[in-house]
């Protein structure tokens, strides 16, 4: 490491300051706090020395996982950090959450609201088919209705001689039967 890097990093561990930044950690924790609530809900309220603790709490954590980290990096004899020495030191550790699975929860959510998008246009295109299909069906019902309409003759010009054995019913007319 280079002589600005150290400096760096004791002068920051002189201060006492948090290593995040406070507001952007702050609708951090709100965002995930509301994740599985319902979206009528009053969101949940905190009091700002609790997101100070969880944030300090959380940039403990993040710091020893990057501490574990840099050991694999310097044990396979690399000064750079790579994915793979925090998949190690998540093994190593047996936590569940690291910066890849982060990563990786992040770019699932991006898919999930694509596919989430993409399945609200498909809903909404299905029902606009199935709105043109029944003013299709109702069309089609309409014109059958008025050609029967005016097809049928009144009942009057329709009724003849009452039918008997001689007489046979086809159609509109009468045929006689010998």
């Amino acid at each position: 490491m280079g002589n600005k890097s150290i400096r760096d990093i004791n002068r920051q561990q002189k201060t006492g300051n948090p290593l995040l930044r406070s507001l952007p950690f702050e609708r951090l924790v709100r965002e995930i706090s509301q994740k599985d609530r319902m979206v009528d809900a009053a969101p949940y309220r905190f009091q700002k020395r609790t997101i100070s603790s969880v944030q300090e709490a959380t940039e403990h954590y993040v710091i020893e996982v990057m501490q574990d980290a840099n050991r694999c990096a310097i044990h396979a004899g690399r000064s750079t950090i790579m994915k793979r020495d925090f998949d190690l030191a998540k093994d190593i550790r047996r936590d569940s959450v690291m910066i890849g699975d982060i990563y990786d929860s992040q770019q699932a959510r991006i898919k999930e609201r694509a596919k989430t998008e993409t399945d609200r246009k498909k809903r909404l295109k299905k029902v606009r088919n199935e709105k043109k299909v029944r003013k299709a069906k109702a069309e089609t019902k309409a014109k059958a209705e008025a050609e029967i309409a005016a097809n049928t003759k009144p009942a009057a010009a329709a009724a003849t001689t009452p039918l008997d054995d001689t007489n046979v019913k086809v159609g509109t007319e009468q045929v006689a039967c010998a």
